[in-house]
This record gives C-alpha cells, structure tokens and sequence, in this order.
C-alpha cells in the first residue's frame, strides 16, 4: 500500500479489530482509487518492477440472476492461507518464494529446485541485481523466468541454535517481508516452502506456529493478497502445519 493516504496512527494496524481494519481499508479505497493512473506513470518511468494491478478491496462478480454486480468483502486471513502437499516449483502464482541462502547464489533443498525449474537466468540475475546477498530475516525479488511464476522473492531463514538467539523474529521476518514486498509490486498470489525446515534445522512444530502467524498478521494488513499457499513435499510436514493452521484458527474463532 502507498503510505501517503495514512496517518502516522493509521500506519499501525496491528490493535484494530477486524470491523475497524475493514472499515479504515474502506476509506483507503476511496484515496487509493485516485492514484491508480499515477501507479502506472510510475510503473512507465521504471519505479515499480511489475506492471501495478487496479487498486481494490473487493472481488466484483456478476449474478446469474439478475446480472447485478455483487462485491465480496476480503476473506480473513487465515481463510486465505492454504496448505498444499506437492511441489512448489510448479506452483501458478504470481510470486514463488525461495528459500534461500545469504550468497542468493542457489544451493540445495527448495533453493536447488527453484534454480533449476527457473534456468540459469535466475542466478545471473541474482548475481546482477544483489551482488551482495540477502542478509537473515529480509527477501529480496527477481523475475521468475522459465517459473509459471512471475516473480521469486528469495527470504533467507535463520538456522536454528536453540531458540534463544532470535530466530523466531527472523524466521517471522521473512514471511512479513515477503507479503509485504508482494503488496508493494501488485503480486496478488504467492507460494512460500517451509523456511528453515530442512537443513537449517527449525523444529517443524515451531516454524509452523511462527510461519502462520507471521503470515495471517501481514495478510490482516494487505486485503489486496488474495492467496498465500505453503507448499509442502512432506506428508508429515503438511500434518505440522495443519495442526498449527487449526490451533491458530481455533483461537481466532475464539477471540470473535
């Protein structure tokens, strides 16, 4: 979202309730709706790296019935999380998250197969545009190319220690980062892997309650992301995140 239509108060939606985030994004419309063309000038003149979509807080639909437009309000954002079992790599999204290392060189695991599917033209960009890397806890974003994916954003996880040096934050951080990041360049779909949950060595349980978490508080703040999935080979992983997905689910409901 552009920040010129908030207020510094505006800008911390984390403590409003789901009424009052409705109804600020609402307001929001109404200014954002004028400065659709101005995306595009800035799109022109090289600003945003993906052509911006029209800016809405509704899904228009037509009735078969009496072919009235009918507008549907943005899901919650845990009902716009879906765990899928299968390979990312094959994932039609807009943008495919990779796991990856601080070098943005490639690797193994999630970070080997997204290099592979995409062609060596992902690793020459890498090396183009981030020469330096990634640092733990940020994401930074190139073209998907041979991907159904029109982007990837690379989020680098933290290896796991002992739970004691930060890694919960970073590991949020990539995930808040990468909607983030999606919102900004009108990415409407995404599909992250489990950072962190290979080699790195974060216990599934945990990285699953932190990865959910992260991600429903960054969907809450972004109406605009219509999907998040979480890809998973792993049938004993997705059972992980399953668990974690109802546990959060349930104290949601409860909080209603």
């Amino acid at each position: 979202m552009r920040d010129e239509f908030l207020s510094e108060e505006d800008l911390d939606l984390r403590n409003l309730s789901w009424e009052e985030l409705l109804a600020w994004w609402n307001e929001w419309l109404h200014a954002a709706q004028a400065t659709n063309e101005a995306d595009q000038h800035l799109y022109s003149h090289g600003v945003f790296q993906f052509e911006p979509q029209a800016r809405k807080n509704v899904r228009t639909r037509t009735s078969p019935v009496d072919s009235v437009a009918v507008h549907e309000t943005p899901s919650a954002p845990l009902e716009r999380i879906r765990l899928v079992q299968g390979d990312l790599t094959l994932q039609d999204v807009d943008a495919m998250v990779n796991a990856a290392n601080e070098s943005l060189r490639g690797g193994g695991g999630v970070d080997g197969a997204i290099h592979r599917a995409a062609g060596p033209e992902l690793l020459e960009e890498c090396k183009r545009r981030h020469p330096g890397g990634c640092p733990t806890g940020q994401v930074r974003m190139t073209g998907g190319h041979r991907l159904k994916a029109r982007a990837v954003i690379h989020a680098v996880g933290p290896r796991y220690r002992d739970g004691r040096h930060g890694e919960a934050e970073l590991l949020a951080s990539c995930y808040r980062e990468a909607v983030e990041l999606a919102a900004r360049e009108g990415l409407r779909t995404l599909a992250f892997p489990a950072i962190s949950c290979g080699a790195y060595g974060y216990p599934w349980d945990e990285a699953a309650e932190v990865a959910l978490a992260a991600t429903a508080a960054a969907l809450a703040r972004h109406p605009e992301i219509d999907e998040v999935r979480v890809v998973l080979r792993e049938r004993e992983l997705l059972a992980v995140f399953e668990r974690a997905l109802e546990r959060l689910t349930s104290r949601d409901d409860a909080r209603r």
